[in-house]
């Protein structure tokens, strides 16, 4: 079977369109190929190294704890940490 036409905004695609966004699309593939096998290596830990710790529960708690807001008796509540 074969295809009568492919129409577009512009009017009807003709070969030398289509022939065109081939070589288009078959170049775009080769520089993503290319781009591919140029992915940045990863670091890997000398031997004998120790591995670096990560901070405890308490600690992400700690550090993620929102601001509390503190009223005062002479004024408006205004932010800060208890």
């Amino acid at each position: 079977m074969k295809l009568a036409a492919i129409s577009g905004v512009n009017g009807v695609y003709s070969d030398k369109d289509i022939k065109k966004i081939v070589t288009l699309a078959l170049k775009a593939r080769a520089k993503g190929k290319k781009a591919e096998k140029k992915q940045p290596l990863k670091k890997v830990a000398k031997k004998g190294a120790a591995p670096a710790k990560k901070p405890s529960s308490k600690a992400k708690a700690a550090a993620n704890k929102a601001p509390v807001k503190v009223k005062r008796a002479t004024g408006a509540p205004q932010e800060g940490t208890l």
